[in-house]
This record gives C-alpha cells, structure tokens and sequence, in this order.
C-alpha cells in the first residue's frame, strides 16, 4: 500500500503508516533501512491530528476518500522522535540567512524544522495552540514548553495566506524580550501589535539585528514596541528590503550600524512608514537614525533626533 521496493530504501525522520493493500505489506514490502523513522505500527500510531478514512463507501481510491491531517497532535510520539544529524543541508539557504551548511530549516508548511532542540518524525514540526498571543519574554524555541516565545509566534505565522497579528500577554508589561544572538526575521505579512502593554522593549543586546525583514509582498506592522541594542552592518535596529512596513507609535534607539549605514533603520527597498513614532540615540556610518538607498518613506507626526553618522545624516 505504502511503499514497494526492490532496490536501496533508506527513510530518515519520516513517517510511513496507515497505508493499505488487499495482500500483505500494507506499508512496505521489501527491504529498508530505519533511520528514527516511525514505520507501521510498531509503537503506536504516528499521532497525527486525524487519519484518513475510506469513506462512507469503506472502499480506498474512490471519490468519498477523506484525506487526513498529518500534522502531529499533542502526546505523538513522533514529537522530538527524529535525529537532527540526518537533516538535510540548507543549500538553497531557505531562510536568507547566507548559512548553507546548516540543516533545512523549515518544514512543509514552512515553519521552523527544530522546535525544542529536537527534530520529529514526519513532514511537520509539532507546534502550540493559540501561537499568536506571546506569553513569555524569553527568547526560546521550545514547542513542548507550554510557553510562546516572540520567535516562534513568527515562526508559526510564517506561512499563513492571511495577515497575521501577534500580541502579547498582559504579564509582559513593561517586560524586555532579550534576543538569543540571532535577528529577528520577517518573510510574510504579519502584524506585531504591543499597544495593549504599557511598554514591551525588544533587545538585541548589541549581539544582532533586532529585524530583518523582506519580500515583496511582504506587508509588516509594527506597533507599540521599543526596538533597542541592534547592532549589524547596516540597519542594525531594522533592516527593511523590499517589504512594506509601518513602524507606529514605537521607538527604535541606541542601534548601531557596525560598518556601513542605517543605525536605527537601513532601507534597501520597499515603502516604509512612520507614524507616531521616535528614532534617537541609533549610530552609523552615514544616516545614523535611518538610511534610504531606494525605497519610499512617509514619516508622519514622529521625531528623529539625537542621531550621530560619520558621514551625513
């Protein structure tokens, strides 16, 4: 039903389960090789949200067949069942990070592959309900934790048709979300709204950009945070290429463009807007507070002070 061969099968990290066939080896039928791989039965079932049914007939291959979800639902035991050695390299570099040795990672709804250190078996990462509404200040990947992390509610977002929007748990208030040593990146259309906080500061701690974000049919709020401690090349507070951004009612200060321009915000292309908003204390080489290479810019009702560049702006 699953799988025939007569050759070198190898499965890594892979779920084959829950096939059927009128004679023998509903799975598979010949030799194999199982790497972490969850084959059959053995064990238990995969765990997936739900399986597939024959239909109202009982007759598999005919119309009224009823596909499954195969994401994993809580307690599968494919969840962190995988090996991370066997994943692929990143050679397509999927996430823009220039890293094309590290392993791939997304997985098929193109959300982040390794949740809580340890990769599962099967085409999707588990991950929590309600993945939107952010309830810690660490900056963690953790999906068994029970927490949500700002890192993963844009990792979970990423994919998603729709325009998404984060908030935040009311316990964040006044709270800083101190980053791990890695930016922030922003691939697809999402809303970051902590205007319901009296304050939330987002800190890079001069380890890294606070975000990057891209894509041309990218479309980004940000609302109602402090973006501070970014240091990077050039935006090290944002870097914006491409994308459509509005920054409200935030403040983006002491960022640092390390060697080139955009200390609080560097702009490569795209239409960014600023309403409400304050851009001070952020240093580069030349546009210390915002560097425009060839984008479109509204500032509207905002101050940009107390900047410093080397060269201009």
């Amino acid at each position: 039903g699953g799988v025939f061969n007569f050759g070198t099968l190898m499965l890594n990290n892979s779920i084959l389960a829950q096939n059927h066939a009128t004679a023998s080896g509903n799975d598979i039928s010949g030799a194999y090789t199982n790497n972490s791989s969850f084959v059959g039965t053995v064990g238990g079932t995969p765990g997936f949200v739900s399986s597939p049914t024959a239909g109202v007939d009982g007759v598999w291959g005919t119309a009224d067949d009823v596909l499954g979800d195969y994401h994993l639902a809580a307690g599968s035991t494919a969840i962190d069942g995988g090996n991370n050695a066997l994943l692929p390299s990143d050679t397509l570099d999927l996430d823009a990070d220039g890293d094309v040795t590290e392993p791939t990672p997304f997985d098929l709804d193109n959300k982040f592959r390794i949740l809580g250190g340890q990769v599962d078996i099967g085409a999707f990462e588990y991950s929590e309900e309600s993945p939107t509404v952010v309830t810690t200040s660490l900056d963690i990947m953790d999906a068994t934790d029970g927490l949500i992390s700002l890192r993963e509610a844009i990792g979970y977002t990423s994919s998603d048709d729709t325009l998404d929007t984060i908030t935040f748990d009311a316990s964040l208030a006044g709270e800083t979300i101190i980053l791990n040593g890695t930016e922030l990146q922003i691939q697809s259309s999402l809303t970051i709204d902590a205007t319901a906080l009296s304050t939330l500061t987002i800190d890079a701690n001069g380890q890294s950009r606070v975000f990057y974000i891209s894509g041309s049919e990218t479309n980004v709020t940000l609302t109602g945070l402090t973006i501070t401690g970014g240091a990077a090349e050039d935006g090290g507070g944002i870097h914006n290429t491409d994308a459509t951004l509005a920054i409200i009612d935030s403040a983006i200060m002491n960022n640092t463009a390390t060697v080139n321009k955009g200390g609080g915000i560097a702009i490569a292309s795209g239409n960014v807007t600023i309403l409400d908003s304050i851009v001070s204390a952020n240093v580069g080489a030349s546009g210390g507070g915002m560097y425009n290479h060839s984008g479109t810019v509204v500032i509207t009702t905002s101050s940009i002070a107390d900047n410093y560049a080397r060269i201009g702006g």
